[in-house]
């Protein structure tokens, strides 16, 4: 049975047409968020081991990195203290790790696998995720969803998936390999350079561009299967879809962070296939 997790209380379960129409500069403060990290040999040999690496030194590497890109990160956003909210997405998270990731594939209880989880307090409708277990959202996407927990978990999954399908490293490999393909100079002399410049540009692509539409699509089948193992009503992302385009429909353009994911008609689509299948 999932956890009796309640409602959240001390704010309106209503959301205003102000609260969907915030500014892209807000949500832009994102791609800001890593872009100083330094160049470093653990963003390296984070590409590299996923080449020839065990699964265990890919997610040793990457707890490293992420907690360089997460002190970054969180010099931007403000982090809630509020108890309530961090239990509530801890408890939800913490159920769809042990009862859904881990149960559908044991490799995703990998005791080398950390999860960190952490509530915003940024106006701003957002969830994201970083390398390292990060699983991020903001209070306000919390508070729009918070009716319906299966929405919350859909969210938490969707995230989750991104780090289990190791999309943002494999975003960078595939980066790299365009990089080596089209090179100009001989790999002697200009080897050493691409790759640092690579590395370099790891930590801060990672929540800079939004995923490949394929890699949004291929998270949000996961994150119906993981709600769905874990006992939460895999209609639950669907659900929150629709709402978000229902409201948006009076608006100029949809909240930035869906936009950064492909067309809502084309995601529920994909999800009532996996639903009904």
């Amino acid at each position: 049975m999932r956890p009796n997790l309640g409602r959240l209380s001390g704010q309106s379960q209503q959301i205003g047409v102000e609260l969907m129409s915030l500014s892209d500069g807000l949500f832009g403060k994102i791609q800001q968020t890593t872009r100083s990290l330094q160049s470093t040999g653990k963003q390296l040999d984070w590409l590299l081991q996923g080449f020839v690496g065990s699964e265990a030194d890919v997610i040793k590497t990457e707890n490293s990195i992420g907690v360089e890109v997460a002190a970054d990160f969180f010099e931007t956003y403000t982090e809630s203290n509020d108890p309530a909210y961090v239990a509530y997405i801890t408890e939800m998270h913490k159920w769809l790790v042990e009862q859904g990731a881990c149960r559908l594939d044991v490799r995703h209880a990998n005791p080398e696998r950390h999860w960190h989880r952490h509530v915003i307090t940024d106006e701003a409708m957002l969830a994201t995720c970083l390398p390292g277990g990060y699983i991020i959202m903001s209070r306000d996407l919390i508070d729009f969803a918070k009716h319906d927990q299966n929405e919350v978990a859909f969210l938490l999954a969707h995230e989750t998936s991104h780090i289990l399908l190791s999309h943002a490293r494999k975003r960078v490999q595939k980066e790299f390999m365009v990089r080596m393909g089209t090179r100009v100079l001989p790999v002697a002399s200009a080897g050493a350079v691409l790759l640092k410049s690579v590395a370099g540009g790891i930590a801060r692509g990672l929540v800079e561009r939004a995923y490949a539409d394929d890699s949004e699509f291929e998270a949000d089948r996961l994150a119906v299967d993981l709600i769905r193992t874990a006992g939460f009503d895999p209609r639950g992302g669907i659900r929150h879809l629709e709402r978000v385009r229902e409201i948006a429909a009076g608006l100029s353009a949809l909240p930035p962070y869906y936009e950064q994911h492909p067309a809502i008609e084309k995601r529920v689509q994909r999800m009532e296939q996996v639903v009904g299948g």
